[in-house]
């Protein structure tokens, strides 16, 4: 096996199953062009913001951010043999707008499959699939950056990329996550949760049914040298999908043991109402005795 010398070794090595992983970590940030964080105000973390904004922005900065990991992959690993021999995962969190958090898993299903969530059939584009959740998607070939310059999609959709194995990728894991997933956190803090075909709220003190990986999604390359071993990543709320239009009519989406998450607020107990719109389409979980 090859050896590593000072900054040339991947962010993370991960053995698993006997089974080797090569990890990099990126974050997709805010660009130069967008509105800047210190500006988000109350509807934009809470409100219903537009879906194709969101998702188009997340596009962008996504791409960009593989893009960075791959090359790195290309130009530095490739000659390691216990990278190049390997699964090589990258992992994605995308922090990249003022309205992060919002895009669940729709942007990377364009990025890396070529797939455009249209929930309200605005995007004059031809069908391509469902995933098994009955959401459709249409092909979408590429995007445009700032300067108007065409950048292509799909990532996953042939073996240009087949050095890169899976993209284990989230928007809402964040330390204010963390924080919330404890029962007693002061001060006391109503926690939303959507779900896919499901919305749920809790209080601080409740048990909760949230798991660190839920919002952690694992997507797969159906075209990949080195696949992912799906026993290496098991765990409560990780959601795999899978891209294999070949041989598959649709995408698959699985969720270990409970319901893919879509998107999660947290607020001051007390203006739930206020701040969420459809409160009363909500499954409250009761407070657990202390």
């Amino acid at each position: 096996m090859g050896s590593f010398t000072g900054h040339k070794s991947p962010d993370f090595i991960i053995q698993k199953n006997n089974k080797i992983y090569s990890v990099e970590a990126v974050v997709a940030n805010f660009s130069q062009n967008s509105k800047p964080e210190e500006e988000r105000n109350f509807e934009d973390v809470y409100g219903e913001n537009d879906i194709y904004q969101i998702i188009d922005a997340s596009i962008f900065r996504t791409l960009n951010a593989i893009t960075y990991k791959s090359n790195k992959f290309l130009t530095t690993y490739s000659t390691k043999e216990c990278v190049a021999s390997n699964p090589y995962i990258i992992a994605l969190a995308d922090y990249g707008q003022i309205n992060y958090g919002q895009a669940a898993f729709y942007s990377m299903m364009s990025v890396l499959y070529n797939a455009a969530y249209d929930p309200e059939g605005k995007l004059d584009l031809k069908i391509l699939c469902d995933d098994s959740f009955g959401n459709e998607y249409k092909y979408i070939e590429s995007c445009k950056n700032h300067n108007g310059e065409k950048l292509p999609l799909g990532l996953f959709s042939n073996y240009e990329n087949k050095h890169i194995s899976a993209i284990l990728f989230t928007c809402t894991l964040t330390l204010g996550k963390l924080t919330s997933l404890t029962k007693n956190h002061t001060p006391s803090r109503f926690v939303y949760l959507e779900r896919q075909h499901i919305k749920q709220i809790r209080y601080s003190g409740s048990e909760t049914d949230e798991s660190l990986l839920d919002g952690l999604f694992l997507f797969l390359n159906p075209y990949a040298e080195h696949s992912v071993e799906l026993e290496s990543f098991q765990g409560k709320g990780l959601t795999v999908i899978t891209g294999d239009l070949e041989n598959e009519n649709e995408f698959q989406i699985h969720c270990k043991n409970s319901s893919t998450l879509i998107r999660r607020k947290v607020g001051m107990r007390g203006e739930e109402r206020r701040l969420l719109k459809d409160i009363d389409k909500f499954i409250f979980h009761p407070v657990v005795k202390q």
